[in-house]
């Protein structure tokens, strides 16, 4: 029974072992969004298509031994291609959660006889944010 620390990322719409962590790095701070950047490889180069990762959802997990120790959920935000040694391609991805998207589009409209929990809602769903509580 291993007892070290392994780092797992998954991606929607991906086998579970498509990519293997190489390294990440999390920013975090109060009143801002989180950023995680990873380094990955994969064997799957010849068949890995971009529009099958960019903006779906990816999930870092963070294990000791058996147990999570911590989770990340976000969207891929940023994907590049990098090396290739003839075994496996080297990746870059940033991820970022998902009310990142909000900062993508600029909206003015009038919100008449609803509620701020309504309103949020409305934006939060139009940006897919659908995990969110008043």
């Amino acid at each position: 029974m291993s007892t070290g620390l392994r780092f797992t990322l998954e991606v929607d719409g991906l086998p579970p072992d498509a990519f293997a962590v190489v390294s990440f790095h999390l920013t975090q701070s109060l009143s801002s969004l989180f950023s995680l950047d990873l380094s990955l490889v994969s064997q799957q180069f010849l068949s890995l298509e971009f529009a099958q990762v960019l903006d779906k959802m990816a999930y870092l997990t963070v294990w000791q031994g058996d147990d999570v120790q911590r989770r990340v959920k976000g969207v891929v935000t940023w994907f590049e291609l990098g090396e290739n040694d003839k075994n496996q391609m080297l990746y870059s991805m940033k991820v970022c959660p998902p009310l990142w998207r909000t900062g993508l589009r600029q909206n003015f409209r009038i919100f008449q006889n609803e509620d701020i929990e309504s309103i949020l809602g409305t934006i939060l769903q139009e940006n897919g944010v659908t995990e969110w509580s008043p």
